[in-house]
């Protein structure tokens, strides 16, 4: 669970970064058990731009950048 990791520092790693004009705009989670994997990450995650739907195990990610979206 790399997303719920809790830093030992005082302020997110992630603020340290140079801005580059790339955005997460949104990140699709299947799961054959997607109901199970909802219920595990909205105890300690709550992003509106995450997505968690049935099917064959996978990800699919959406990114806002300087040149249009780009998708992985």
């Amino acid at each position: 669970w790399p997303a719920t990791i809790r830093w030992q520092t005082s302020s997110h790693p992630a603020v340290m970064l140079a801005g580059t004009g790339v955005r997460l705009r949104r990140l699709t989670l299947t799961h054959p058990d997607a109901g199970a994997l909802q219920t595990a990450l909205s105890a300690v995650f709550s992003d509106d731009r995450v997505a968690v739907e049935a099917g064959p195990a996978g990800l699919h990610a959406v990114f806002a950048t300087p040149h249009g979206d780009r998708t992985l």
